[in-house]
């Protein structure tokens, strides 16, 4: 799973950067992400 994970980012971030020149795909989805992995592991902010 690790290994398709990678690819899936892989891939979006490679059509972000030709739809969008200037978006940070990893800047966009951090505050996303770490709200997803506390809601996920019941951790506080």
């Amino acid at each position: 799973m690790t290994v398709q994970l990678q690819k899936t980012f892989f891939n979006l971030e490679s059509l972000s950067h030709h739809l969008y020149p200037d978006l940070n795909l990893w800047t966009t989805a951090k505050a996303f992400i770490e709200r997803w992995m506390r809601k996920k592991y019941r951790l506080t902010d």
